[in-house]
This record gives C-alpha cells, structure tokens and sequence, in this order.
C-alpha cells in the first residue's frame, strides 16, 4: 500500500448510473494527485449491478472498496 498525504472518500448509494459518469473523473483526479480513495457503498436496490461495477473498476488500483449496509454508511455520516 502505498503513502498518501490526502485520501478521498466517496459514498455511492443506488444510482448506478450517475456512478459511470462521476468516478471515472474521481479516480482520474486521485491518480493526478497522488491521493488516496476509498469508495464506501452502502446499496441495497442495485447492490449487485452497484457492486459488479466497482470492483470491476477498482481492480487493479489502490482504490479500497467498502461495501456494506445502509446502516453503517449512516453510522458513518453521524460521526463523521
């Protein structure tokens, strides 16, 4: 794992669609930056058209997945 001076957390939940078009340019950024990511979903309609599209797409990177509940995510958002 490599060191990074910033790292980026991106929620997705649900919208498959919308995710084709954002991450690309959010992972294109990271990779600029020397940043960090780590995509958290929390899915639970799409989760696994939600789910086939990440790690098709972080495999291969230093993208950490986090794919979990609904209820973790909004844990997540409380104490973030």
């Amino acid at each position: 794992m490599k060191h990074v001076k910033m790292v980026v957390i991106f929620p997705t939940y649900e919208d498959v669609e919308t995710l084709k078009k954002t991450l690309p340019t959010v992972m294109d950024e990271c990779a600029r930056t020397g940043s960090g990511l780590i995509i958290h979903d929390a899915s639970v309609d799409n989760r696994e058209e939600m789910w086939a599209y990440l790690r098709s797409v972080t495999e291969g990177t230093d993208a950490f997945l986090i794919l979990t509940s609904a209820v973790s995510m909004a844990v997540h958002a409380i104490y973030a």
